[in-house]
């Protein structure tokens, strides 16, 4: 998916990039470019991490919506700390940059990693631009995919819920028939509702667990993130010392 790729060329960009301090910044213009500045400061003051919160952006209701729910679900059930509102525009150290490349995950999210290596860390709330060009490819379907990616790399928490609404089932299930509709007529009916309540749940349950083994799958494969084609990419005999 386009997040996934989006995400790889930041991961091969930072593997191969020299220097003491990386930032990341849309070149859409939808990042301001003053920030910089003061993200630079922050990291001469002794921070690890300056990052940009985003206030308000060029967007259409429907999809701010969204996008605000998601990170508000995501900042309460993410097994670390998130930041809500934060992308990936930011700079940080090399320090932080190994940190980013120890994880090598099959599907990176830069934002949750920053958030996760708890180093020291700076935020600057910022308005975003409108595009200076093109169009966004992120598309209804494409922030949905991105979002389930999102969720399954900083939450194990739909994992958990499987786990805790098949004690709960099984407790109501249990005091159902001891107290309430074994004294009674109506067992039959229940009996059918229940079969179809837990045929529902386990369809779910199979669901989410299948995301999980799929992505475990995926990073057990051990695939690169990313190809360089260094005959291509650059004129011969430049950035030699990237190699």
């Amino acid at each position: 998916s386009f997040p996934t790729r989006r995400s790889s060329d930041l991961i091969a960009g930072l593997t191969h990039a020299p220097g003491d301090i990386f930032a990341l910044c849309d070149a859409d213009g939808e990042d301001p470019f003053e920030p910089l500045l003061h993200f630079q400061n922050a990291l001469q003051m002794g921070y690890e991490i300056a990052i940009g919160i985003r206030k308000n952006r060029h967007e259409k209701a429907t999809t701010r919506a969204f996008r605000l729910l998601s990170y508000r679900i995501l900042s309460r059930l993410s097994d670390d700390p998130f930041k809500r509102n934060a992308g990936n525009f930011s700079m940080f150290s090399s320090t932080v940059r190994n940190a980013i490349l120890q994880e090598n995950l099959s599907f990176p999210f830069l934002r949750s990693t920053l958030s996760r290596s708890g180093y020291r860390t700076m935020e600057f709330p910022h308005d975003r631009n409108a595009r200076i060009d093109g169009k966004s490819k992120y598309r209804k379907i494409s922030l949905f995919k991105f979002a389930i990616a999102g969720f399954m790399t900083a939450t194990t928490w739909p994992l958990r819920f499987v786990a805790y609404m098949a004690v709960l089932n099984a407790a109501i299930f249990t005091f159902g028939c001891l107290f309430v509709f074994f004294p009674t007529s109506g067992f039959t009916r229940y009996k059918d509702f229940s079969i179809l309540f837990f045929l529902t749940q386990i369809s779910v349950s199979l669901g989410l667990i299948a995301l999980y083994v799929a992505r475990i799958y995926k990073h057990s494969l051990g695939r690169p993130l990313f190809y360089v084609d260094w005959k291509n990419s650059f004129s011969q005999g430049k950035l030699d010392f990237l190699r």
